[in-house]
């Protein structure tokens, strides 16, 4: 044999290892990186900014941009609809479940992670209504600036640092949580 053929039988050798390492490790590596990366997508306290951050717009009104940016949020694994009041810039979230099904503290921390983002992200949109099968809950825009007061406006929290140390950091708390709630969701 040749040093030509000793060559391409290395490389070849070569080339099968690299192939069955890419296969056996970094691929599975990055599968469940992205499955962990989905499964924080559904967890208000571990959402990220940078995915909903292409939705910020002036108007309610454009019905796409809404709801994509629900389709973004925790809770976006359930079967949801939309109704938008442009005249009273209100938005109905409909969800196809009932609140029974959702665990309380991950509703709360959604309703109040989702309502946050919301107003944060599109300027003019002043009422939300989420509505699941049995039971509905309203938030004002007047209320969430009123959380979050230490902001002068709500698009001031749109950073990494800012969401993350203001509206994700209490969103393990349960006392925090339901004090929200009972204060202006009501439950």
């Amino acid at each position: 044999m040749n040093n030509k053929h000793k060559i391409i039988i290395s490389l070849i050798l070569i080339g099968v290892i690299v192939f069955s390492a890419v296969q056996l490790i970094v691929v599975p590596r990055l599968e469940r990186e992205r499955e962990e990366y989905a499964k924080n997508q559904l967890s208000p306290a571990l959402h990220s900014l940078e995915s909903i951050l292409n939705y910020q717009n002036k108007y309610m009104g454009n019905a796409s941009n809404l709801s994509n940016l629900f389709n973004t949020l925790p809770l976006s694994n359930i079967d949801m609809s939309f109704q938008l009041y442009p005249d009273t810039f209100k938005a109905d979230v409909y969800y196809k479940e009932a609140t029974g099904a959702i665990d309380s503290d991950l509703l709360k921390g959604s309703l109040i992670y989702n309502a946050t983002a919301a107003f944060a992200l599109i300027d003019n949109l002043q009422t939300i209504d989420f509505i699941f099968t049995g039971n509905n809950y309203s938030i004002d825009r007047k209320v969430v600036e009123e959380w979050y007061k230490s902001a002068a406006s709500l698009s001031d929290l749109l950073t990494e640092e800012e969401w993350t140390s203001t509206v994700q950091k209490n969103l393990n708390d349960n006392e925090y949580l339901n004090k929200l709630f009972a204060d202006f969701i009501g439950d």
